[in-house]
């Protein structure tokens, strides 16, 4: 990655985890007032949430693992 671009994409990626939190947490008091989920139920779902993002990851993972390298330019 050039020096140049490197700064942005840094910064957008913490803007992205900002916001990622921040939907999280908003989530979570929103099933535990509109809802009435309990906080175990609420960490249970976010863990399901997680586990699956982390799931979709590995598969993405391991289909581009298996292909072969291409540069363009």
């Amino acid at each position: 990655m050039p020096d140049k671009v490197r700064g942005r994409v840094f910064a957008f990626e913490f803007a992205l985890l900002t916001l990622t939190q921040s939907i999280s947490i908003y989530w979570a008091g929103a099933a535990q007032d509109w809802l009435g989920w309990d906080v175990r139920l609420v960490t249970l779902s976010m863990g399901g949430l997680g586990t699956a993002v982390a799931l979709l990851w590995l598969i993405f993972v391991w289909q581009v693992r298996h292909k072969p390298f291409v540069r363009y330019g």
